[in-house]
Formats: C-alpha cells, structure tokens, sequence
C-alpha cells in the first residue's frame, strides 16, 4: 500500500521537466492532486493546456528563483507528498558549481520548507517520516549485504550481487562524502550504522505490506 493514498495532493517541482511531466500524468491518472512548480509563466501556461482535462486537481505555481529562502514556503502548505525534481541544467556552463550550488539550494530549501510549513513526505530525500543523511563512503553492496543480514525478507526475495565485495581489498570508493553540513543545517549531530538503517527501513516497508 502506497504512503501517501489517493486523493492526496503531490508537489512537483521542476513539474515542466521531461521526467516530472510524466510524473505529473502518472499521479493524475492514479486519482492524486498535482501542485506542479516551474520558473515561468509560459511553462506554467504550456502545463494548464497540457492537464487541462484533470480540471481542478492539477494546478501550476510559478517560482522563477529556487535558490531564495523561504521561495517554497506557500508552495507546500496543505501538501501531502513532494517529488522534488527541480535542477538547473544548460549546455553553457565552464564551472559545475553552476549547477551543484542552486540544485543544493533549491534542495534545503524544499526540505526547510516541508519543516516548518508541510505535512510531507518527501520523495527521495524524505521518505515515510524520515530521510537519510550518509556519514561516509559506502557502496550499493553494503546495502544489499545489510539487507541479507537484517532477516526481514527471505533470501529469494533480494538481490544478491557480490556479497562482501563492498569493502574487498583495493575497493576504490569514487565519492568521499563530506558530511560537515548536516550537523549545521539540519542539525544532525549522530549516525546510525547502515545495517540499523537498512533494517529500520525494511521493517517498515514490510509493515506496510510491500
């Protein structure tokens, strides 16, 4: 059984995007109300003509600038659910940082909203009440491992990989995270293991019947 059920309504950002238009129609179809997000009101028009036949349970909101604070704050009033797919992409920039600096922004600045205005669940980085912060380097095995390890599904029904390969010798890990920030701004001062979490979450999944 899904989270959040139908009718509730969904927040998208980034709704004129070619994969939130069709995340867009799929919550349609499956009866949600959409609150679709875009920067212009051209897009914002283009997404009207698009829904129109949903009438009353789809709606466009426009906001030009992702990066200000508080810019999501009316946006996610009387929200059930976010899918936040909202980033800036364009074949002009020479720095990364054009991209990364707004697409972090835009990303504390849905979660901070969602917390002080929301009742939510945030689509990939909030999920069921909880989102997850890495405090380190790990590999997608370690999860799969922990998964065998919690004993909350049967064997059959995981995936198995390469079991132990995650932390084999000469494993390089490409990204080392840095995780100085959660502490300053969303105020996370400790970390769970990846087997509790992976646990935690697979109990809960299994609650709910999935």
């Amino acid at each position: 059984m899904p989270a959040v059920i139908p009718p509730s309504k969904v927040l998208v950002t980034g709704a004129n995007g070619y994969i939130a238009i069709w995340v867009v129609r799929r919550l349609l179809e499956k009866g949600y109300s959409v609150r679709g997000i875009v920067r212009s009101e051209s897009k914002a028009e283009h997404l009207r003509q698009l829904f129109n036949e949903y009438g009353g349970k789809h709606e466009v909101v426009v906001v030009e600038d992702i990066t200000k604070e508080g810019t999501f704050d009316e946006a996610v009033k009387d929200i059930d659910a976010i899918e936040h797919t909202a980033s800036p992409f364009h074949l002009l920039a020479d720095d990364p940082n054009e991209f990364i600096e707004p697409a972090v922004k835009g990303t504390l600045g849905v979660l901070q909203s969602a917390l002080k205005y929301g009742r939510v669940s945030l689509g990939l980085w909030y999920l069921h009440g909880r989102f997850i912060v890495s405090g380190g380097t790990f590999k997608w095995q370690d999860f799969v491992d922990a998964a065998h390890k919690a004993g909350v599904y049967p064997e059959s029904a995981l995936p198995k990989g390469v079991p132990g390969s995650g932390y084999a010798p000469g494993v390089t890990h490409l990204i080392d995270y840095d995780a100085s920030k959660a502490a300053r701004v969303l105020g996370m001062d400790k970390y769970i293991s990846k087997e509790q979490c992976v646990k935690d979450c697979l109990e809960d999944f299994k609650e709910r019947g999935w």
